[in-house]
């Protein structure tokens, strides 16, 4: 059983265990705002609060909310390569699908301090899917359970979640993403919502400071195993006449990030995440005067930044955000004065800017982002030569929606991605581009 499910039953055990102390029946309704942290207005939420009291003063409250969005796009675009500034390659597409994306979410308060929350998605969740029916089923649809976690709060300051938890996306975490899974370095074409479907499986610590100020801190362990430290047989190390346990370290990620209110027109919301990886690389060391000993390291990655919301007026409201990243695979060494092994190392840099105005029934929403990765390497084979990859990512779409009332709101959209890749070693250059084109209709409940 892996830790995300002992996380899930825990939270289901405790919960049911309050349940048993408090539980009611009866039913009265209420209804109270919700705001989408995915959009600019908000939607109503439907609640419930389970009790036999006439009053209704104690019991179960339930919330339940949702999204469903549905489109119809044309996507077109092309991969070149060319070397010595001379087209090589040009790979074309053109294609029509039908995204879609949905999620349905239940919070159970059992009382003040103690609450459950879950959220059913599609399986790729905020990141979308696309409409492909095999054979007249959607056998590839399943939902999936990208949220399912409690939460304690004691008190006035300190809580305390535990589960799948629901984790947001925001400038930093979708750098860490793009370096995660190669994708790129991207905010609305591809990002940590996308990856990750804003779910992480772990415990969350927060600290309300003060009313506009609060801290989190949050700790998942990421590894595709749950052995707490991998080993097997090992290999006989050549160089350092020794038999060496070959290991793989265990994958934590710790976030770090703070909500901070600047009156009602500012909010800063700063990021700073690490994350250790299942591989390793290997550096000798001597040790005395003749030995020389193999060690084993972890590559870190570390991600920082922040983001920053202007609430300017109803109508008018701006998101930016900033955010860098460095990472290094791997690390040379030095023996008896002389250097060997590689030097890698990525630094990624991106921002975005993200206005979305409203005016009568219609909503533009504008995001566009710059991304830059630069890659480094350099081996003993080339005398530590230094070379250079570098990679442009440009993210753009526009949006305008007409909404029809406070849940349905439906219109054309536009999305355009483009990169661009330069090797300075082989002076090659690799691009791609890629439109989208179409309309979506989007229901909040």
């Amino acid at each position: 059983m892996n830790l995300k499910k002992i996380a899930l039953l825990a939270a289901m055990a405790f919960a049911a265990s309050v349940f048993a102390q408090d539980s009611e029946e009866g039913i009265s309704s209420t209804n109270e705002g919700y705001t989408s942290s995915y959009s600019s207005y908000s939607a109503p939420v439907a609640t419930a609060v389970l009790s036999n009291n006439a009053n209704g003063a104690k019991g179960i409250k339930v919330r339940f909310s949702g999204d469903l969005m549905v489109g119809l796009g044309w996507e077109f675009g092309n991969v070149w390569y060319k070397a010595d500034k001379e087209p090589r390659e040009n790979d074309k597409f053109n294609t029509f699908n039908s995204p879609y994306s949905w999620n349905a979410k239940l919070g159970l308060d059992f009382t003040d301090n103690f609450s459950m929350d879950f959220r059913l998605s599609n399986p790729g969740g905020y990141g979308e899917n696309k409409l492909n029916f095999a054979n007249g089923s959607a056998k590839d649809h399943i939902p999936h359970l990208p949220n399912a976690y409690f939460t304690w709060k004691p008190g006035s300051v300190f809580s305390l979640s535990g589960g799948l938890l629901n984790v947001p996306g925001n400038t930093v975490l979708d750098l860490v993403a793009g370096v995660e899974s190669g994708e790129g370095l991207w905010t609305w074409y591809w990002g940590w919502d996308c990856e990750y479907n804003a779910s992480q499986g772990g415990l969350k610590f927060g600290f309300d400071i003060a009313e506009t100020f609060s801290l989190s801190l949050i700790a998942a362990m990421v590894s595709p195993t749950n052995d707490l430290h991998y080993r097997d047989q090992g290999y006989w190390d050549e160089w350092a006449g020794e038999w060496v346990s070959d290991y793989n370290h265990n994958e934590f990620r710790f976030i770090l990030g703070a909500d901070i209110g600047l009156g009602d027109l500012v909010t800063l919301t700063p990021t700073f995440q690490t994350r250790s990886f299942w591989g390793y690389y290997t550096i000798y060391e001597e040790e005395g005067r003749s030995d020389v000993v193999a060690k084993r390291k972890t590559p870190i990655l570390v991600a920082y930044g922040i983001d920053a919301g202007f609430a300017f007026s109803d109508a008018f409201n701006l998101n930016a955000g900033l955010a860098m990243g460095n990472f290094s695979p791997s690390k040379s060494y030095k023996i008896d004065g002389n250097k060997y092994g590689i030097d890698e190392s990525l630094f990624g840099f991106l921002m975005k800017v993200n206005p979305s105005i409203n005016f009568g029934i219609n909503e533009v929403d504008f995001n566009y982002s710059l991304g830059i990765g630069s890659y480094k390497r350099s081996t003993e084979w080339t005398d530590f030569k230094e070379y250079k990859t570098t990679v442009a990512y440009n993210d753009l779409h526009l949006g305008w929606y007409f909404r029809m009332n406070d849940n349905i709101a439906f219109g054309p959209s536009f999305s355009m991605a483009f990169a661009s890749a330069k090797n300075d070693q082989y002076d090659d250059r690799l691009g791609y581009n890629y439109v989208t084109f179409g309309a979506r209709f989007k229901a909040e409940f």
